[in-house]
């Protein structure tokens, strides 16, 4: 294997190794915030975060992600340091009239009670998002500049670290409830930046000459920088407010006991779609090789290697958590049992996030930004219709169903745009098959594992036969896995 190629399987190896620190971090947060504040108080907590999360996005309209990724694309006719300090100049501007129409619409959106207890939070939380923003933008800088390290310890290992410890202070040692969460959120935030800011001295200028896609853009003109950027900052922007919107559309309906049981259960499935989405980026390199080069035979057998993959491992961690979602909401607490069946009805989404999200990346590789806009567009739309109707008829279960219809709906949609684009399908007839067959024969014994009444028996049944299924897995790409990680 070549050095370029050395180098660009370790930087992912160390990517994927920053994923999981993260994705674990904000599990073990997720438990312990949900046990020290209870269900209500973690719905709560989840109610603020979810209406200051989508209000920023929605008032920043791609501006806060936008400019990382023009700063991603400077050259030298422009200092980059220079570009930095007016984007920062900018932002902080922008920030201070945003944190003031934040303030003022938590009146017009929040019932008048519920206001009053989460005003203070809500104003911490929306000065931690401008500093996270801050920390964001500086990212892009760093990434300008073949800093990749730089950025996956901020994101990815210092501030989920920060963060659990903030949040063990201000709860546990200190006493605070909500409140104690957003001040935990503000010291991960701040010291995050504060990382940045020390280690920024540390970068070197690129190189002159112009910088090229896999589209193979010039993107020596600030115009194409800004065509290039846009849509990927608006794309960034886009996908959090969709995330967020169940919460916010759900607390006009439900109660705050409610909104704790919704909160654990999308934080108990992500966690399954984003240990998935880890396995991305060890690819990502390689797409945009074999699209740079038309390459498109070997880009279909990797793409629905891929696809294979992570579908094959969505069954497997969907059905083990069908099987024991009783016994993996007791982690959060036992008054989080009652969850269950929001938890079981939020499930059959994200197992379509995690066994279609190479394909988003896909359609940012290939240049179609503009498509994934467009998309997230559409299930804003449908995810307020689905959780309206769904509410009607089950209650906060219908909500649940609602959000998890929108992301299946979201991630078919995704599937079939990248076919009718390049023709490729995610996946072959053959591998179809095999990952059904799979399925079908993974289901019966652990569904006969459930059948015991035993909470250790139960869960060895299941935690061996599931082990046994990810060997095999595992043993059957064994050759195409260990070729991509550069081993």
């Amino acid at each position: 294997m070549g050095n370029l190629e050395t180098r660009v399987a370790s930087s992912t190896l160390f990517n994927m190794f920053g994923n999981g620190v993260r994705v674990s971090l904000s599990f073990l947060q997720a438990i312990l915030v949900a046990k020290w504040l209870g269900v209500a108080g973690y719905g709560k907590v989840n109610l603020i975060l979810g209406y200051t999360s989508f209000l920023h996005y929605l008032f920043m309209v791609g501006f806060d992600h936008t400019l990382p990724y023009f700063l991603s694309t400077q050259q030298k006719d422009v200092s980059g340091k220079e570009m930095l300090k007016s984007s920062i100049g900018i932002s902080l501007g922008l920030s201070l009239s945003i944190l003031i129409v934040l303030i003022l619409s938590l009146f017009l959106i929040l019932p008048g009670t519920l206001c009053e207890d989460l005003l203070w939070p809500a104003i911490i939380i929306s000065i931690q998002m401008e500093l996270s923003a801050l920390g964001f933008l500086i990212g892009g800088y760093f990434r300008a500049n073949k800093c990749f390290r730089e950025v996956i310890v901020r994101e990815q290992i210092l501030f989920p670290l920060a963060s659990l410890f903030g949040m063990f202070i201000f709860i546990k040692v200190l006493g605070f409830t909500v409140l104690g969460y957003a001040w935990g959120f503000f010291l991960a935030s701040f010291v995050a930046l504060l990382y940045m800011l020390v280690t920024l001295k540390n970068v070197k200028e690129p190189k002159p000459g112009p910088m090229k896609t896999a589209q193979s853009q010039d993107f020596s003109h600030w115009g194409t920088r800004l065509r290039f950027s846009f849509p990927v900052g608006v794309m960034a922007t886009l996908e959090p407010i969709f995330n967020f919107s169940a919460i916010v559309i759900a607390g006009w309906l439900v109660t705050v006991e409610e909104i704790g049981y919704l909160a654990v259960s999308v934080k108990l499935g992500f966690f399954v779609t984003l240990v998935l989405l880890a396995l991305n980026p060890i690819f990502t390199p390689y797409f945009a090789d074999l699209w740079q080069s038309q390459n498109l035979h070997e880009l279909k057998k990797l793409y629905q290697r891929v696809v294979y993959w992570c579908m094959s491992w969505a069954l497997l961690v969907s059905f083990f958590f069908a099987v024991m979602s009783r016994e993996c909401l007791l982690l959060f607490g036992r008054e989080y049992t009652s969850a269950s069946p929001v938890f079981l009805a939020v499930l059959p989404g994200l197992f379509f996030e995690g066994a279609f999200g190479a394909t988003k990346l896909s359609l940012v590789m290939a240049g179609k930004n503009y498509i994934n806009v467009f998309n997230f567009l559409l299930a804003i739309f449908l995810n307020a219709m689905f959780i309206y109707l769904g509410h009607r008829w089950y209650g906060v279960v219908g909500v649940a169903a609602g959000f998890s219809l929108t992301m299946a709906l979201l991630n078919l949609l995704r599937a079939f745009q990248f076919y009718w684009l390049f023709r490729i399908p995610p996946l072959s007839l053959s591998t179809l098959g095999k990952a059904l067959a799979s399925a079908a024969l993974l289901s019966l014994p652990l569904f006969l594992g459930a059948a015991y009444s035993g909470l250790l028996i139960k869960l060895a049944v299941t935690l061996a036969l599931s082990l046994v299924a990810a060997g095999m897995l595992f043993w059957s790409d064994r050759k195409i896995l260990l070729q991509r990680m550069g081993l």
